[in-house]
């Protein structure tokens, strides 16, 4: 959803890109033993969603149109994953039954 206080959409995920790209300028600057800083895309994989499947954005999004939705941690986590492992090890397979168990937020 557009919020006015943050912007729309492609706007609010340049900001988050541009400021992770800060923050690893920052670190990498602050500590000469370290080589690299990777950063998870997630918000770019979020933004690819929004412009090429807006029904498939609007799921990962929980009841309140905020927080993620399971589908949404699940796209956050596979970010990690492929950050972590530079992309050589694919993430398993999803299962919508992972969450069957799970605590996760509800609609008041």
């Amino acid at each position: 959803q557009d919020l006015p206080a943050i912007g729309y959409v492609e706007t609010f995920s340049e900001l988050l890109r541009e400021g992770y790209e800060e923050y690893r300028s920052a670190i990498l600057a602050s500590n000469d033993a370290l080589q690299d800083v990777r950063i998870a895309p997630v918000g770019q994989a979020v933004l690819h969603l929004y412009l090429h499947d807006p029904d498939l954005w609007e799921q990962l999004y929980s009841w309140d149109d905020f927080h993620p939705s399971p589908l949404g941690t699940w796209l956050e986590a596979c970010c990690l994953h492929l950050t972590i492992h530079n992309g050589d090890r694919p993430p398993p397979r999803y299962n919508p039954s992972w969450w069957d168990d799970a605590r996760r937020m509800q609609p008041p």
